[in-house]
């Protein structure tokens, strides 16, 4: 596990995980906040990438409030050898929020996973005929949800 090498470190990590400033200078705003530079902030958010402490900085989208009301966990069952291929594939539809390969258990065969969100359930269906059909996917589901539950990440 990494640690922080400053106090800083630390106080950078936690003013990340509040709402991002939406403003032109996000960073100087940040800065200004914690009462240091940007130079200073966007140099230690490179040491803590580089040091493994921060893998990436992201948006959560609330997707029901942004009108997809259709939101699909896709899953199907690709060859190994097939698997990078078909990834990019699937991740590259727009309504793709994000992909990612998981090893199949015994009761459950699946290796690829997408969610696909669109405005109406048909929309999601749609993009997922279509990667099937252009992969010659046999095996698959989707598995639609049916609230959107209170989104989080781990806080320090």
């Amino acid at each position: 596990m990494n640690e922080f090498e400053t106090d800083i470190d630390m106080i950078i990590m936690r003013e990340l995980q509040q709402d991002f400033p939406l403003v032109s200078e996000p960073y100087a705003e940040i800065a200004r906040r914690i009462g240091c530079t940007v130079t200073e902030v966007l140099e230690r958010l490179k040491h803590l990438q580089a040091s493994g402490s921060l893998k990436r900085i992201g948006a959560v989208l609330k997707h029901r409030k942004a009108g997809f009301e259709a939101n699909g966990l896709f899953v199907c069952l690709v060859p190994e050898e097939q698997i990078n291929e078909a990834g990019r594939m699937l991740a590259a539809y727009k309504e793709v929020s994000h992909c990612y390969h998981r090893s199949p258990c015994h009761d459950w065969p699946y290796n690829l996973y997408a969610m696909i969100h669109g405005i109406r359930k048909n929309d999601v269906l749609a993009i997922a005929e279509q990667f099937t059909r252009e992969q010659r996917v046999q095996v698959y589901e989707i598995l639609f949800s049916t609230e959107e539950l209170k989104k989080t990440s781990f806080s320090l």
